[in-house]
């Protein structure tokens, strides 16, 4: 074929081309499949029309190949379907934008083609030599559109991470409390954090298809840079289809390891394959060629070497039937000049007005290249008068010698240059002889790439249905017949490789659970008397159980009832207050009588330090942890309680006043409980921790047993005291020597001592598998959260997960501002508030879960505040969080009672967690202000029934009848309340 002349791009466009189409009719063809799945098909669709436009014009030698550009500018659609798959996958979560982005990007992307085709429909083409190819100057604003179509689809991606990352660490915390700095901090490394290390599948799938996406606007970049002069066809070449195949092949790995349809294990194998396969191909082939043009331009400059000496003589009857002809100018700067002279014209084809107009119309095109490059350098230019610019520098510029180049006169050339005595001599061949010579290995290499595919596609399943799928079928079916209960399966093996010795361990486990059923069967048979004889065992052991229970609950209850009087708050100091809480893990009931038990304990008191009558007040607590469960722990904490009062009613009674010093008496302390629980050789020990304040300075020595970190809580802000173990456990040998240590408060601060109870969290108490709260800075934030009032801290806790240890809380405050009252200070509502802007927030953002926790919060800081009770109270209803509805709508009711919706969202939750009779009550209260609520009259009949009050459920069904006889939610009760047999009603 005359024009068909692969060059060396075509097999760069080919390829990411057939890969391309292969993946649009592979989404296309799936069967049920969804809408992102469509989404992204339209994506690869769209990279079809520019690919094959391009090896079109690549492959066919034609000025009609200007054309493609129509084509090729296409791709903004498939951009558009890019655009659709981001909002869709792996769901929508920004319906509205949705609806309004999507018909505004079609707008747009419908109005840059409509542009680019009006722009260069009676546009000059011209022949861009670099990449070789008919083409327009035009197409800067084109590929504009397509950069800024790009980049709106990443956006959108990084939101979805960032809405999608499941992450409730520190710096989730510092975005919801804390100054407009520390959120905005805060806010600006959680953003790094989700999207460099998102958690969840969804988050992480978004996250993937982010970086594919950025690999496609590096090529968007690059395609512009181009378009703009800036970058040089060739480069762009290589770049713009290996960057894209790279795309292409990450975005299909993601896409087959997170599909939402089911995808065949030979679909992942044969795609991957393939689309590795081309990548190889794609490489390889650039190489080839590129290595194909050095061997012409070896060729060419050999030869022009060897006839240097005969142009020279003008011998040009012996020159090489290959040179068209030869021209001369004098070697001067410029690319173009006006002084040539043909020496040497084989066919008498060229004429020095042909150069002339040819130069003409390169040199326009040059200049309009040139004029984007030079734009950054000369900014005050505009117009014509940068172009002319351009014309001037390239009048400046040094026409290469020795190498390729091209020229356009009537038809086109290549040509190398040689200097010789300040005249350059221009040796020309002809452009067709160059682009066959191209043509061959890239014809060999496009029929190998085809061939590959097709064995590939077609090949590859055949091979793999024999020696892989097959065999995996079969077991597949054993499994299914195995699930249906049929036992007597066995799958054959032909070949003995991995898939072989699955099949055979697969047959051995089903003829062992056979046997087993077999056995059972027998004994089955004899089960009945078994199962006679097991129980009368079973409930002589039973009871048993039951005596050594009730003696158990009664020493449980005499341990309980000895270690009350030792855990009293006996700190009566004013200026460092305390109070503490303590909730044993233990709970039991004896005689009627509820009772805990652990090994938790919390003691102060006062002591007197200095000489006669001159003395300081100190104020002593402590709060300790005895090691083991149950009476273990009990038995520790026990010990450790009369041991502590013991000491304390020794150094504090009659008003005595100590002569040693704080110091001192803390060493003294240590060493006699170390030595009682030592003596207990290693079944009793204990971790600790002690202060002794100064009342009037605020200077504090303490130890730390091991016992978790002491916590400061001081304008707002929570850190720990402690940095490091110090101490082991009181009963246990110490490695590190003892000491005392100290500590200045500053009025206003407040000490937070807790046992590990306080971190002991199951994250996860209602899902099957536990997870364990690690993050020693959660009670910091409990801490801060609760504003260092124990009862808030506390709720914090608990709302953060399931207890799973013993919990004891000790606060000290030194020197407070003013006496706490019972009523909660106004800090709390200005957080309250702020915590509830920032769930209405977090809910306009589509981030429901982080919307619920704020307002939880909220809720348990604040619980009076009507706005946030009522936006709870309707957001965990439709969440379906009953028992938090439930909850948070008896507040807000207590304070509106006269609202019948809400009272009716009371009564389906109520109704949801089987609460029967309180729903009934709450629909009452919607009857009394909404008597012909038909709904609640249709709720309120179905409550009757379940309460199996039969009359008044026909009564109510009977109202609502009355009201709308057609609906069917009132036929389907009045059906079911009816049909009661009437001696059961009442």
């Amino acid at each position: 074929m005359e024009y068909f002349l692969p060059s060396l791009h075509s097999i760069g466009a080919l390829i990411p081309g057939l890969m391309s189409m292969s993946l649009a009719l592979f989404l296309f063809l799936k069967k049920d499949k969804t809408t992102p799945t469509v989404w992204l098909g339209g994506m690869f669709l769209g990279y079809v029309s520019l690919f094959l436009s391009y090896f079109a014009t690549y492959t066919f030698f034609h000025e009609t190949g200007a054309y493609h550009r129509i084509f090729s500018v296409a791709i903004v659609f498939g951009l558009w379907a890019m655009i659709g798959f981001s909002y869709t996958y792996p769901r929508n979560v920004h319906v509205r934008e949705f609806k309004i982005v999507m018909p505004l990007t079609f707008l747009i992307a419908t109005a840059g083609w409509a542009h680019f085709v009006y722009a260069t429909w009676n546009m000059e083409k011209y022949f861009q030599f670099d990449a070789h190819l008919y083409t327009f100057l035009f197409g800067r604003e084109a590929s504009l559109v397509i950069l800024l179509l790009m980049l709106f689809f990443l956006q959108i991606l990084v939101r979805k991470t960032l809405i999608f990352s499941e992450y409730k660490g520190p710096l989730h915390y510092w975005t919801l409390t804390g100054g407009p700095v520390r959120r905005i901090v805060g806010s600006f490394l959680l953003f790094w954090h989700k999207l460099i290390l998102p958690r969840g599948r969804d988050a992480r799938a978004s996250r993937d298809f982010f970086l594919g996406g950025v690999l496609m606007v590096i090529v968007g970049v690059l395609n512009a840079l181009q378009k703009s002069g800036r970058l040089s066809y060739d480069t762009y070449g290589i770049l713009f289809g290996t960057i894209t195949i790279l795309a292409f092949f990450y975005i299909f790995l993601v896409y087959i390891n997170n599909s939402p349809e089911p995808t065949t294990f030979m679909v992942k194998l044969v795609g991957i394959s393939a689309v590795a396969l081309l990548l190889v191909f794609s490489l390889g082939s650039y190489i080839t060629l590129y290595l194909n043009e050095a061997a012409y331009d070896r060729e060419r400059l050999t030869e022009v070497r060897s006839e240097r000496n005969l142009i020279l003589r003008g011998e040009y009857q012996d020159l090489s039937a290959a040179i068209q002809y030869v021209m001369v100018r004098p070697d001067e700067p410029g690319l173009f000049s006006d002084r040539y002279r043909i020496v040497y014209n084989r066919n008498g084809n060229l004429s020095l007005d042909s150069v002339r107009s040819g130069e003409t119309s390169l040199r326009k095109n040059l200049a309009l290249e040139y004029s984007e490059k030079i734009k950054g350098t000369y900014k005050d230019l505009k117009g014509d008068e940068l172009v002319a610019k351009a014309f001037e520098l390239l009048g400046q510029e040094i026409a290469p010698v020795m190498q390729r180049r091209y020229r356009i006169a009537d038809t086109f050339y290549t040509h190398y240059d040689f200097v010789h005595q300040g005249q350059r001599y221009e040796v020309g061949y002809s452009y067709n002889d160059y682009r066959e010579y191209v043509a061959v290995p890239a014809i060999r290499l496009m029929a190998l790439i085809l061939a590959s595919s097709f064995l590939m596609v077609i090949i590859f399943p055949l091979f793999f249905r024999t020696s892989l799928v097959a065999p995996l079928n079969r077991l597949l079916r054993g499994v299914q017949q195995v699930n249906e209960g049929n036992l007597n399966v066995n799958v054959p093996i032909d070949v003995q490789d991995e898939i072989g010795y699955l099949s055979q361990s697969f047959n051995g486990m089903v003829s062992t659970v056979r046997h087993a059923r077999e056995r059972m069967q027998e004994y089955a048979d004899s089960l009945e008397h078994r199962v006679e004889r097991r129980t009368r065992e079973l409930n002589e052991r039973m009871q048993e159980v039951e005596r050594l229970k009730i003696q158990q609950d009664g020493d449980y209850f005499l341990t309980s009832l000895l270690a009350r009087p030792l855990f009293f708050n006996f700190n009566k100091s004013k200026k460092v207050p305390s109070e503490f809480i303590i909730r044993q893990k233990k709970q039991f009931e004896f005689r009627g009588k509820e009772a805990d038990l652990g090994g938790d304990i919390c003691v102060t008191g006062n002591l007197r330090f200095g000489d006669g009558q001159n003395f300081v007040r100190h104020t002593m607590v402590m709060n300790g942890d005895a090691m083991g469960k149950s009476m273990q722990g009990a038995g520790g904490s026990l010990v450790m309680g009369v041991v502590m009062n013991s000491i304390m009613a020794r150094s504090a009674a009659n008003d005595r006043i100590l002569t040693s010093t704080p110091e001192q008496w803390l060493t003294d302390l240590y060493n006699e409980i170390h030595a009682v629980f030592k003596s207990f050789d290693g079944s009793m020990v204990i971790s600790a921790t002690c202060f002794v304040i100064n009342d009037d300075t605020g200077e504090s020595w303490y130890w730390n047993a091991e016992h978790p970190f002491s916590v400061l809580y001081r304008n707002g802000r929570a850190s720990f005291i402690e940095e490091t173990l110090r101490l082991r456990k009181l009963g246990l040998d110490s490695e590190m020597p003892f000491e005392v240590f100290r500590f200045q408060f500053q009025p206003g601060d407040v000490l937070i001592l807790g046992s590990d109870g306080r971190d002991d969290l199951d994250l996860t108490a209602d899902e099957e598998h536990r997870t364990f709260n690690e993050d020693e800075y959660l009670f910091l934030r409990h801490v801060e959260d609760g504003f260092g009032q124990l009862e808030l801290i506390e709720k914090m806790i608990v709302r953060a997960g399931e207890l799973t240890d013993d919990l004891s809380l000790l606060r000290v405050e030194f020197q407070p501002a003013a006496t706490r009252t019972e009523s909660r200070p106004d800090e709390f509502r200005s957080l309250a508030e702020n915590l509830f802007r920032q769930g209405k927030q977090l809910y306009k953002d589509g981030r429901m879960d982080d919307a619920l926790r704020a307002l939880s919060n909220a809720f348990i800081i604040y619980p009076e505040d009507p706005q946030i009770n009522k936006m709870l109270a309707i957001m965990s209803f439709k969440n379906r969080d009953y028992h938090t509805s439930i909850q948070v709508l008896q507040q807000y009711l207590s304070q509106e009672p006269d609202l019948a919706q809400f009272w009716y969202y009371l009564s389906i939750a109520e109704k949801a967690v089987g609460n029967y009779a309180e729903a009934l009550r709450a629909a009452e209260q919607v009857a009394e202000l909404e008597p012909d609520n038909l709904n609640n009259l249709i709720n309120m009949a179905d409550l009757c029934r379940l309460l199996h009050k039969y009359n008044n459920a026909r009564l109510y069904a009977e109202d609502a009848h009355r009201i709308d006889p057609e609906n069917k939610n009132v036929q389907k009760i009045r059906n079911l309340v009816l049909e009661k047999p009437a001696e059961v009603s009442s």
